[in-house]
């Protein structure tokens, strides 16, 4: 299970990445990925749609064993989603 500093220490971990993209922004990152390695943004491929997420995620809320995770990543979701928006 994750403990009271798993956030802070996934949050070092993405600080040290050059690139973070998100689903809701793909042309962003296919842009910013692109301008990084020197390629075509469209070579870049699209991330998949996966339609087996909300099943789990339906499971997975019915699990306590899954709370906590779950807490813990939406807190490191709404964080790196926050900072993006004021690169963007």
């Amino acid at each position: 299970m994750p403990t009271g500093t798993s956030v802070a220490s996934a949050l070092d971990l993405l600080a040290n990445c050059t690139l973070v993209g998100i689903r809701q922004d793909q042309e962003y990152f296919r842009q910013s990925l692109g301008s990084l390695l020197n390629i075509d943004p469209y070579s870049v491929p699209e991330f998949p749609n996966l339609p087996q997420v909300p099943r789990l995620a339906a499971q997975l809320r019915t699990s306590r064993m899954a709370d906590h995770l779950i807490a813990r990543d939406l807190e490191l979701f709404s964080i790196l989603v926050a900072n993006y928006m004021k690169v963007r």
